[in-house]
């Protein structure tokens, strides 16, 4: 606030061009208070904001751990899938997990016949071990190795 000291008609004009809402002609003091201008009325146009596409969120791949490696012992590998179905049999009656597996080696087939898997070659080595306590006159046992093998 502003105090003014204005006399006679000089008020009147003073108060009609500044918009003041008090005012005096006696020649005292006059305290104005200003008359807010009207502001224009403007239009705010808005226009659409365009849609965001959504963010493609890829979850990171499930890696599938390297398969760990398994040990067996391997009695034989033949092209004759007849003896080597024999000799599976023999070791599984003696209560042996064997098993006769195929390879693929230059185009012909030979069938390996396989005792375990074992989780660590240590396994393997001992029911090799075994096998030769008793089986030590069997050709198969005699020659018999330890294997990794890769899978699950």
């Amino acid at each position: 606030m502003k105090n003014f000291m204005v006399k006679g008609p000089a008020l009147i004009l003073l108060v009609s061009m500044l918009g003041l809402t008090a005012c005096s002609t006696t020649g005292e003091t006059v305290t104005t208070t200003p008359v807010p201008t009207p502001t224009k009325a403007t239009t705010v146009v808005t226009t659409p904001a365009k849609p965001v596409p959504p963010i493609k969120v890829t979850p990171p791949q499930k890696t599938t751990p390297a398969p760990s490696p398994k040990y067996v012992v391997q009695l034989i590998a033949s092209k004759n899938a007849s003896k080597a179905n024999t000799i599976k049999q023999t070791f599984n009656a003696k209560g042996y997990q064997t098993y006769v597996s195929p390879l693929n080696v230059n185009g012909q087939t030979l069938h390996r016949v396989q005792v375990g898997p074992y989780a660590s070659e240590s396994d393997a080595y001992t029911v090799l071990q075994q096998m030769r306590q008793h089986y030590g006159t069997n050709l198969h046992v005699r020659s018999a190795v330890v294997k990794t093998i890769y899978g699950s």
